[in-house]
């Protein structure tokens, strides 16, 4: 399984790559705003299947966080029919921490535990906690 989440990590990758690079992006006036969505889904996609498929978060957020904002300053810079802006790097950023916490929410409920709950009293707590037991 985790070789197979690598591979169509990959591709989600080489989708990427290919979007923000491409010489010309396609008319972003038929739908206002559908490129933040498409900006923010190649980003959270490779985030997400990569962690799935085991890399470590140490490699993949920062790689994949950098990229946004390098891939923008390449588009403003480099290709004359494209144009960056902060606003799709922000839609980077923001897809790659919610590949990071889907993986991460996710995976804590996969081995039976449930991700932290702030309460009203500022304290956090896991778990099926009905006010009884131990607070972290």
């Amino acid at each position: 399984m985790r070789r197979f989440l690598l591979v169509v990590g990959l591709v989600a990758l080489l989708a990427q790559l290919v979007a923000v690079y491409a010489p010309s992006a396609p008319n972003e006036h038929v739908i206002p705003d559908l490129d933040k969505v498409v900006h923010f889904s190649i980003f959270a996609a490779p985030t997400a299947l990569f962690l799935l498929a085991g890399l470590r978060l140490a490699l993949v957020v920062p790689l994949l966080a950098a990229h946004g904002p390098v891939s923008e300053w390449v588009q403003g810079e480099f290709l004359p029919h494209r144009d960056g802006s902060w606003q799709d790097a922000a839609a980077d950023l923001v897809g790659v921490a919610a590949g990071w916490a889907i993986v991460y929410a996710f995976g804590r409920r996969g081995r039976g535990e449930s991700a932290p709950v702030v309460v009203s009293s500022g304290s956090v707590r896991h778990g099926a906690d009905d006010g009884g037991g131990a607070r972290r």
